[in-house]
């Protein structure tokens, strides 16, 4: 009995899955959110001044799984500032489909592409915001024709 109240007192009802990420694990579940992103104060201690951080996860409708690394892993992306310019961020999304930034607070874009699965191209993009000191959750669909 003591030990199942210490479990109830300890949890505070997050979803912090204690391995780092947050929010995305309940955000960006289906292909109906591609477009769409949340700010959440950031938790990480590297975020200072006027910096926020992007996390960007990529799914997909071509298969059963939104998550399906054929359609989201290494997917070639290019992120601009709007407001300021200045040289673009270029680089790949991990196995799981998801980019990780930090970013100076304004406006941003993103563009992706996909041009490695047989019989498919894959393009999308998307504005989004950064707040300093806070965590923009950015969703978008990989959009495979």
């Amino acid at each position: 009995m003591v030990f199942t109240l210490l479990l109830v007192a300890c949890d505070d009802g997050s979803t912090d899955s204690g391995d780092g990420s947050s929010g995305l694990d309940l955000f960006c579940e289906d292909v109906a959110d591609g477009g769409t992103y949340e700010l959440e104060e950031s938790l990480s201690s590297s975020i200072d001044g006027a910096n926020g951080s992007l996390i960007a996860r990529i799914v997909t409708d071509e298969s059963d799984d939104v998550h399906n690394p054929n359609f989201v892993a290494d997917v070639t992306y290019v992120i601009e500032n709007l407001d300021v310019g200045g040289s673009p961020r270029y680089g790949e999304s991990d196995i799981s489909g998801e980019v990780a930034a930090t970013l100076g607070e304004g406006n941003w874009f993103i563009q992706i592409s996909n041009n490695r699965v047989a019989g498919f191209d894959c393009y999308n993009e998307a504005s989004f915001t950064v707040e300093a000191g806070m965590t923009t959750f950015l969703c978008l669909d990989v959009n495979c024709e």
